[in-house]
C-alpha cells in the first residue's frame, strides 16, 4: 500500500473510533436473529426483490451487483428490466452493468429502442461503461441538448429514443440523470448503494472507506470487518459493499452479523456478500511493510 493508502487506512481508523463500541447494544431487536446461511440471503434477496415497496427492490437490486457471474443473481436483474417502477428497472440496468457480466448485453442493447427515453439513456450509459458502444447515438444525442442535430444525425436505423434525448430538462425533471450519476459509480468503486439513498450527501467516513476498498489486501480487510460493526449505516453498508471481495470464516462471520441488521440496505447487501464471499477464495495481496 502506498502512503497516500496508509494515511487514508489511519484516518478511517480514527474515525470509526469509539462509534462500535454502543452498536452492538443498538442493533439488538425482539427475538432471535436469521441464522446466516447462503440459502437464508437467497431467501432476504428473492423477498426484497419481489416486495411491494418500491424501496425495498431497488436495495435488492444494488445488492445484486456484488454477484457477479451468478445465474441465480442475474435471474432477478432480468426479471426487474420488466418492473412496472422506472427506479427499479434503472437499478436493475446499473446492477447488471456493475457485475461486468457480458451475457446481459442483448437485452441491454433492445432497452436502447425502449419507449422510456430515461431506459434508454442508462442502458446507453452502462453497455459504454462494459465497452458496448451500441448507445453512442444516444448518448451523442443528450451532449448535443437542445440543439437541432442535422439530418445526417438522424439517419434511418438510428434508435428513435434519441430524439427524446435532445432535450436535457426533460429527463433532469424526470430524474434519469440524477439517477445514473448517483448510481453510475467512478472506476474502482462499487455500485454505492448509499449513494443512491442519500443524494448528492457526503459522508467523508464513508468516502475514506471506499477509497481504502480499493485495495485488496488482509489488512484492507480487517479494515472492512471493523467497520462492518460500525453505528453509522452508511458505513456498515460500504464495509458489506467492500467484503464481497474477500472469503474466509471472519468474513463470513462479519458480514453475518448483519443479517438481522435495522437498515434494509445493510441487510441485503450483507446477504449477496455473504454468497459471494462464502465461494472460491479471490486473491488476496499481502501487505507490504515499508
Amino acid at each position: 500500500m502506498d502512503s497516500t493508502g496508509k494515511v487514508l487506512a489511519t484516518v478511517l481508523t480514527v474515525l470509526l473510533g469509539s462509534s462500535i463500541l454502543s452498536f452492538a447494544a443498538q442493533q439488538k431487536q425482539p427475538g432471535t436473529p436469521p441464522a446466516p446461511s447462503i440459502n437464508e440471503a437467497w431467501s432476504q434477496l428473492h423477498t426484497a426483490a419481489e416486495s411491494k415497496n418500491i424501496d425495498t427492490r431497488i436495495e435488492a437490486m444494488t445488492a445484486l451487483s456484488v454477484l457477479p457471474a451468478n445465474k441465480e443473481a442475474a435471474a432477478l436483474l432480468r426479471s426487474a428490466f420488466h418492473d412496472a417502477d422506472i427506479d427499479v428497472r434503472i437499478a436493475a440496468i446499473i446492477a447488471a452493468g456493475e457485475t461486468k457480466n457480458r451475457n446481459f448485453s442483448n437485452e441491454l442493447r433492445a432497452m436502447l429502442d425502449d419507449d422510456s427515453p430515461q431506459i434508454a439513456f442508462v442502458s446507453a450509459l452502462t453497455l459504454w461503461k462494459m465497452g458496448d458502444h451500441s448507445g453512442e447515438d444516444i448518448l451523442v444525442a443528450v451532449l448535443n441538448g437542445d440543439r437541432k442535430a442535422d439530418q445526417g444525425f438522424l439517419k434511418e436505423g438510428m434508435h428513435h429514443a434519441n430524439r427524446s434525448l435532445h432535450n436535457p430538462t426533460k429527463l433532469i425533471k424526470e430524474g434519469a440523470l440524477q439517477t445514473a450519476g448517483i448510481l453510475l459509480p467512478p472506476v474502482g468503486y462499487g455500485m454505492g448503494a448509499y449513494k443512491y439513498m442519500r443524494g448528492t450527501t457526503q459522508n467523508p467516513r464513508v468516502e475514506a472507506l471506499n477509497e481504502i476498498a480499493m485495495e485488496h489486501n488482509h489488512f484492507i480487510r480487517d479494515q472492512l470487518i471493523h467497520a462492518a460493526a460500525d453505528k453509522d449505516d452508511e458505513v456498515r453498508l460500504a464495509a458489506a459493499e467492500g467484503l464481497a471481495k474477500y472469503s474466509g470464516k471472519p468474513v463470513t462471520d462479519a458480514l453475518g452479523e448483519l443479517f438481522g441488521d435495522s437498515k434494509t440496505a445493510v441487510r441485503l447487501m450483507a446477504c449477496a456478500a455473504f454468497i459471494r464471499a462464502s465461494g472460491p477464495a479471490p486473491l488476496v495481496h499481502t501487505k507490504q511493510s515499508r
